[in-house]
């Protein structure tokens, strides 16, 4: 049997040359490009079913930056009202600190060149 084998190998018949085969027709060359190019379509639609489906992944979380954005605008629009409140507030108590602050001094004055005592029993009159 390992006789035969290599009797085979050597015959012509079974030459390790290939033989030349025939050149594509027309007909062979547009099959094999419509393949192609129904290979190319196939993984175009993978791929835009990829993307499409990543795109509505990115647009849900847009849409819930979206709302979380306009929720901190309106804390941000409050925020700001009491802001504005607690300055108007602030400054009136300044108002109110320095009208105490004045009142408190006005007993403090001090008359040079008068002596002590000099208004007597009645201060309005002097």
């Amino acid at each position: 049997m390992a006789h035969n084998r290599k009797q085979q190998e050597l015959s012509p018949l079974a030459s390790p040359i290939k033989k030349k085969s025939k050149p594509p027709t027309s007909i062979d060359m547009v099959d094999k490009m419509a393949n192609t190019v129904a290979h190319f379509e196939d993984i175009l639609k993978t791929e835009l079913t990829v993307m499409r489906n990543e795109f509505a992944s990115h647009m849900s979380v847009v849409q819930s930056l979206c709302s979380k954005l306009d929720l901190l605008t309106g804390e941000m629009r409050e925020q700001k009202k009491v802001v504005a409140d607690h300055d108007r507030r602030v400054t009136a108590l300044e108002q109110q600190v320095v009208d105490l602050q004045d009142r408190s001094r006005r007993s403090n004055l001090r008359l040079i060149g008068l002596p002590e005592g000099a208004e007597k029993t009645t201060r309005w009159a002097f």
